[in-house]
């Protein structure tokens, strides 16, 4: 099923979570991230994408699968290999989810004030180590600035 929508944070993860199998096919390895792939994730889908570089990352060590950039036969291969193996497409959905939890805003918010606590709590020292550079050393600048 295709939806031609904008969904609502809650409508995009009750449908993410009623599905078996997320696809991402970006057709460039540059693609900085996906917020909806982060989704599936934590919705538990089995997630299949190109291997752009964000979703390289998010499914390595058995968190989904990936397959060549317009390789649509490859997906296709893929998808009727999960179906034809529940037990894979179960594997794939739990990793995601586990994995997917560790992403929710509440787990990485406790995170992020852990270390904020540890980085406040570290003494410092009260001078700046080593000197300052003597900016007269420094390359002239290339930039101009002009008055209006």
């Amino acid at each position: 099923m295709f939806l031609d929508e904008f969904l609502s944070e809650d409508d995009l993860f009750a449908w993410l979570t009623r599905s078996q199998i997320y696809v991402t096919p970006y057709l460039s390895e540059a693609q900085i991230t996906s917020g909806t792939l982060t989704y599936a994730l934590g919705a538990g889908a089995a997630v299949l994408s190109t291997p752009y570089w964000y979703a390289s990352e998010l499914l390595a060590n058995g968190r989904g699968k990936l397959f060549g950039f317009a390789q649509h036969e490859a997906l296709g291969q893929m998808i009727l290999s999960l179906f034809d193996e529940p037990a894979k497409l179960e594997a794939l959905r739990e990793n995601a989810f586990e994995y997917g939890r560790e992403l929710q805003w509440s787990r990485m918010g406790g995170r992020y004030l852990q270390l904020a606590v540890k980085v406040l709590s570290t003494p410092r020292p009260a001078v700046l180590p080593g000197p300052m550079p003597d900016p007269a050393g420094l390359p002239p600048s290339t930039s101009r600035i002009s008055g209006g």
